[in-house]
């Protein structure tokens, strides 16, 4: 069997179990082939996915925010959300910078609304 005809018989393999509904890691565990591998040959077949931006809304943001708050995971907010867990830590983490802050935010925080009632 020659090399093209190997790759060909693995991609048809990959794509049957593709057009199952079966996910990279049973892939993976049916073909005994590493992710990297699996990535490369549904990309080049045009099965992988493109990655799609998620905009939020600021009312959405702000909900982020609020159930962070509330001790939910980053994990469990992205799930609700349809984000990426990192996604859910950015928007916290650049929440606590003045300049990503709508001025309601800044004001919540005591100290800030001490200071600005004092310089007003």
């Amino acid at each position: 069997m020659t090399r093209n005809e190997r790759t060909q018989r693995l991609r048809d393999q990959i794509r049957q179990l593709h057009d199952s509904g079966a996910t990279v890691l049973d892939m993976r565990n049916a073909l005994g082939l590493s992710r990297d591998v699996i990535y490369y040959h549904r990309q080049k077949m045009g099965l992988a996915q493109q990655p799609q931006k998620v905009e939020l809304t600021g009312e959405q943001r702000q909900q982020v925010k609020a159930l962070v708050r509330q001790n939910w995971s980053y994990k469990n907010v992205a799930a609700r959300f349809g984000i990426n867990a990192n996604m859910v830590k950015t928007i916290v983490h650049d929440s606590d910078s003045i300049h990503n802050r709508d001025l309601g935010d800044v004001l919540i925080d005591p100290v800030n609304a001490l200071l600005a009632r004092r310089w007003a």
